[in-house]
């Protein structure tokens, strides 16, 4: 481990949680790892990390990646994520060909990295739940009406 310090928490579920958890066992890393599982506390989850990191190999615009850049945590993701999901300044793709030893060093610089709150941004780029209501609601409506062809 690069850094003795560290904790790895792992938020959420998916098919290949039971190879992670093989894996984090057979790295002699149980007690430093942590699955939590699916949750609905992750902002305040996000409140006690240093940094966030989502290495993925197939990616949208992710609602994960605009609640923590609206945290201000910094972020850290693949370059397989499309570029408009960076909202803020403290985000950064890195290539999924990056050595891990590469994404342990951005990590780690990023570790005292002071926090920017993103609340101002994710308005200015309309992903609020007001401005983002406000075109689903329309969307909704323009379909009720049979105007928007599906």
């Amino acid at each position: 481990m690069k850094y003795k310090d560290s904790t790895l928490v792992l938020v959420g579920d998916g098919p290949l949680k039971h190879m992670v958890v093989d894996k984090v066992a057979k790295l002699g890393l149980s007690d430093v790892v942590y699955f939590l599982g699916t949750r609905s506390d992750v902002d305040k989850l996000l409140q006690g990390m240093d940094v966030f990191i989502m290495p993925t190999r197939f990616e949208g615009l992710s609602l994960a990646l605009l609640e923590v850049q609206c945290s201000g945590l910094p972020c850290l993701t693949t370059d397989v994520v499309p570029r408009e999901a960076k909202i803020a300044a403290n985000f950064q793709f890195i290539s999924l060909n990056s050595s891990s030893e590469e994404w342990a060093n951005i990590a780690l610089r990023n570790i005292n990295t002071q926090r920017i709150s993103g609340d101002q941004k994710v308005k200015e780029f309309g992903f609020d739940k007001n401005t983002a209501g406000k075109v689903w609601y329309e969307i909704y409506d323009l379909m009720a009406k049979d105007k928007l062809p599906l």
